[in-house]
């Protein structure tokens, strides 16, 4: 049976996936999973055109990761979060509010469920903020092509 993950595995999850994906690191976002993990979000079924908008697999989230990344580069490094995160031995959440010192920006929240240390099922929620810039970024890529 799967073990609870520590709070040091939580600051450990919440400090990496930060710096990896500001970095544009495909390989360090995907060594945070479990080798069976699933990730679900609208950008999955954008960018991979995915009928459920999931990925299932270590491997399957870092070609993801690496597709989102060359498609839509790495995030601005302006990504705001205060540093509070909710984590109860199992559910590790946070926020990237809508409202930020610099202004509006991508409003997402991570929903990520820890099983011994590792990323098990993490789901993004987007925004209305997020939504509108991703769909704008994605018709700037598709406009480039």
């Amino acid at each position: 049976m799967p073990g609870k993950s520590t709070d040091a595995d939580a600051r450990h999850i919440f400090k990496r996936w930060h710096e990896t994906l500001m970095k544009g690191d495909a390989k360090g976002i995907a060594e945070l999973y479990a080798e069976d993990a699933v990730f679900e979000s609208p950008a999955v079924w954008v960018l991979n055109e995915q009928s459920d908008g999931m990925l299932r697999g270590r491997q399957a989230i870092e070609t993801y990761f690496e597709s989102f990344l060359t498609k839509l580069g790495a995030p601005t490094a302006e990504w705001y979060r205060d540093g509070t995160y909710f984590f109860n031995g199992e559910l590790l959440m946070w926020e990237y509010p809508r409202q930020a010192p610099h202004g509006k920006q991508n409003d997402i929240v991570e929903s990520i469920d820890v099983v011994d240390g590792k990323i098990a099922y993490h789901r993004v929620y987007w925004g209305w903020v997020g939504v509108k810039n991703f769909v704008a970024r994605m018709n700037a890529a598709a406009a480039t092509k």
